[in-house]
């Protein structure tokens, strides 16, 4: 430890009956109590029996020479794998194809430290020696630890921080090109053309604005996580480019005669509204995802919605400021990188226009758009695009819930067998336990009835309940029925049972073991004291306040296996304050219980989700109709509970969205008629997109629809500027569709999609198997239907029923 100390496994392991008592480690070996050499006897004993060990692992519940060290039987389904599934006897040394070993862990807070050094240790010891000893045999084997998920995910995030950090830089590099160009072919004059220390500045400008969000929100306590670190700058480097592409654009489209101060104060005139709009939009639709109160996509909706506010503040005030110290550098004749160098052998051409590279993609996206302009290709692309929408919407009802874990660690971690076997080889599912909340256990009240399943107790109670789910496991994947903590303390104070609840005459509690003469059974009414004689089957407040503590402490075993230590002593919440040691047992109300069962063998993500949906089911039956406060719980159950309400979580963020982008739209064009065609067009984009993540067999999940959040906030990047040109061109719908992509077109293709074309691409080179899936696949989709929609299936749409020009005029709109 880092105390200098050391832990062993005895110091870190779940001892049910006790410091004292033995680790209730899961093995085979535990049927001769972990001793090598009650092993051995047991052996010789069988020298011509090969089934000898077969005894104790079909008589492992009754026959108390087969109970581990301690003193618990051994469920051979817990230490046997691999045997089938629907056998009815099984007999398990000749069936079962591994053996499966479990050290339980106590992980409390004080013994934290000690138990993730030991499982640290653990692993390197696997590694280093256990894997070479199996191999030797040819045997293999598959481990893992509590905090192994975590080391491998932090290991995984490390493998790939180059691939994001390289996608990065490649956007970089791109769009310190792509801002300016070169206004000449001329070498000599190329480096006095470029604009890469405005492209730089302006990336600084973004990276400064996911910084300012992370800072502001980590000084609100909102913590942020890799999802946002990975998914974040990626939105903010589509928007901000894009904006600064259009500032860029619209300055080289203005008279180069004007003083450089107007044209560029036209420039913000002329582009700033658009710019304006798709910002708020944006901020809102992000701010609506707030509203989900699913933590991943608040988180991320606060981080995108302020990285989006502050980044439009930079590129409206300091980019101008830096677009006019750039344009005043290239009037000036100095280098780009280099402003001290001047150019001195003659005056560069004052073109003003853009560099070549503008020309031709604004002459491509003219004679795309005349292409767009016949009625053929019209009618192709309106049905085409209804193919692909309809088509989404029946791809989206298959699509699967859940992310594989599989899919969330590196490829070659240790981790990958062992999940692949535990869904292979596993016979038993995960424990589940029944939580009851505020149990009135006094005499007067019928919950004890209501939760028991002993004699008198009701036959809808919740433990019969449970049972009878246990009878239909394929349907309800509860496996058995639930160990019940009250039933078998009824049972144990049951005078009948003369060897459980003992005491001396003082009153004192006799443990079972004692053969001391003097213990008497408690309840055989021969006590002179009121307290020790029953009245009916049920104890009085009193009797409970006395017995059960000692119930919890009576170790199992031959002559009383009712007894609650090891089995039940932490089923009950704890107090110190409470007589009995026991919340709320002393005043009649059990504060909380919990009864143990198990789940079904669980291998798929639908698996998890449908068990955990149909114990939530079950137990909300069980409130319903007995009118007790009470919730399953299983391990697994915090990775899944989010998938019950995934879609209300999705419907929520698209509806909130898309009333934003409608009422931001609406405000800024002052055309409903403009707004609800912008909405639709982006919200295609995202139905088109959970329709694709079917076909290319993405899940959904926290990272998926944070992905489809800022799909919306990229594809209304797409598609507002060109609807803003429209609405401000004049002409007929066509000729304004046409002035709207030719003008628009060339930044936002510039600015968008190449830019993150681009960073996709470096992605695919990722090691990871999320990263192809959540990020190079669902990046790529995104990426080509947001082109696809704003450069085909909108400007059709504007042709054919776009709205008409907006019945003010903007100064300077005439530059568009």
């Amino acid at each position: 430890l880092d105390n200098g100390k050391n832990a062993t496994l005895d110091d870190i392991c779940f001892k049910p009956f006790g410091p004292t008592g033995a680790c209730a480690t899961q093995s085979i070996l535990q049927y001769w109590q972990m001793n090598r050499t009650a092993f051995e006897d047991a052996a010789s004993t069988h020298p011509n029996d090969k089934d000898w060990m077969e005894f104790c692992f079909q008589h492992w519940i009754t026959e108390e020479s087969c109970f581990s060290a301690f003193k618990a039987p051994m469920d051979p389904k817990l230490v046997f794998g691999g045997f089938p599934r629907d056998q009815g006897n099984v007999v398990y040394s000749n069936d079962s194809t591994s053996l499966i070993v479990v050290y339980l862990v106590d992980n409390s807070e004080e013994n934290l430290d000690a138990a993730l050094a030991f499982e640290k240790q653990f692993i390197s010891i696997v590694q280093e020696k256990l894997l070479k000893i199996t191999g030797a045999s040819n045997l293999r084997l598959s481990y893992s630890s509590e905090s192994s998920v975590q080391s491998e995910l932090e290991r995984e995030s490390n493998a790939d921080a180059m691939t994001v950090a390289f996608s990065f830089i490649a956007m970089f590099v791109y769009m310190t090109f792509v801002l300016g160009g070169a206004s000449s072919c001329k070498p000599s004059l190329m480096c006095f053309r470029t604009r890469i220390l405005l492209g730089l500045g302006g990336v600084l400008l973004v990276i400064l604005s996911v910084l300012c969000a992370a800072g502001i929100l980590s000084t609100l306590g909102v913590k942020s996580t890799l999802l946002i670190v990975e998914v974040i700058p990626f939105l903010a480097l589509a928007i901000g480019v894009d904006n600064m592409c259009i500032l860029a654009h619209t300055l080289q489209c203005q008279d180069v005669n004007l003083a450089l101060p107007i044209r560029v104060g036209n420039a913000l005139s002329s582009a700033g509204p658009s710019i304006t709009l798709a910002a708020t939009a944006e901020f809102l639709a992000f701010l609506a995802g707030v509203l989900t109160g699913m933590p991943a996509c608040t988180t991320f909706a606060l981080f995108a919605a302020i990285t989006v506010l502050i980044d439009y503040i930079f590129q409206v005030t300091a980019f101008v400021a830096m677009l006019l110290l750039d344009e005043q550098r290239i009037k000036n004749r100095r280098m780009d990188c280099m402003p001290c160098i001047k150019e001195v052998r003659g005056s560069p051409s004052a073109d003003g226009k853009g560099g070549p590279e503008s020309g031709v993609l604004e002459s491509l996206a003219i004679s795309f758009s005349q292409v767009l302009q016949k009625q053929a290709v019209q009618i192709s692309v309106l049905l085409t695009f209804l193919a692909m929408f309809f088509s989404a919407i029946g791809c989206i009802q298959h699509v699967e819930l859940g992310l594989e874990q599989t899919v969330a660690l590196p490829r070659d971690s240790y981790l990958q067998d062992y999940f692949g076997d535990i869904a292979t080889q596993l016979r038993v599912g995960p424990p589940v336990y029944f939580v009851q909340k505020h149990m009135n256990v006094q005499p007067d009240s019928d919950d004890v009835n209501k939760t028991c399943a002993t004699a008198g107790c009701m036959s809808n109670s919740m433990l019969n309940q449970i049972q009878n789910a246990a009878e239909i496991p394929s349907t309800s994947y509860i496996a058995t029925s639930a160990a019940s903590w009250i039933d078998d303390y009824i049972s144990w104070i049951n005078p009948s049972l003369n060897r459980c609840c003992r005491m001396y005459s003082n009153e004192t509690f006799c443990p079972t073991a004692s053969t001391d003469k003097a213990c008497e059974t408690c309840f055989d009414g021969n006590s002179p004291d009121p307290l020790f004689h029953l009245h009916g089957s049920r104890p009085t407040l009193a009797q409970i306040n006395k017995t059960i503590p000692w119930f919890m402490e009576a170790i199992p075993s031959k002559e009383c296996a009712k007894a609650g230590r090891g089995a039940y002593n932490t089923e009950l919440e704890r107090s110190d304050s409470d007589p009995t040691g026991y919340a709320g047992v002393s005043e009649g109300v059990v504060k909380a219980a919990r009864y143990r069962g198990y789940h079904t063998p669980l291998a798929t993500q639908n698996d998890f989700i449908t068990a955990l949906r149909e114990a939530k089911k079950l137990t909300g039956k069980i409130s319903e109709e007995l009118g007790l406060e009470v919730f399953p719980y299983s391990v697994f159950y915090v990775f899944f509970e989010q998938y019950l309400e995934m879609d209300y979580y999705a419907t929520l963020t698209f509806s909130v969205a898309a009333i934003s982008i409608l009422g931001v739209s609406y405000l800024f064009l002052g055309s409903l008629w403009a707004a609800g065609l912008t909405m639709v067009v982006v919200m295609s984009v995202v139905v088109d997109m959970m329709g694709c993540m079917y076909l290319f067999g993405i899940q959904f999940n926290a990272v998926s629809l944070t992905n489809l959040a800022m799909a919306i906030g990229i594809a209304l990047e797409f598609c507002i500027h060109i609807v803003r040109a429209f609405t401000v061109s004049d002409g007929s719908n066509t000729f304004r569709a046409q002035v709207a992509l030719s003008r628009m077109g060339t930044p936002v293709f510039n600015g968008i999609a190449l830019t993150k074309l681009i960073g996709v691409l470096v992605l695919s080179l990722s090691q990871t198997e999320i990263f192809q899936i959540y990020y190079f696949r669902m990046y790529l989709i995104l990426v080509i239907l947001s082109t696809l929609h704003a450069f085909v299936l909108l400007p059709v749409l504007l042709m054919i029923i776009g709205p008409p020009r907006l019945p003010y005029k903007l100064a300077h709109d005439m530059h568009l």
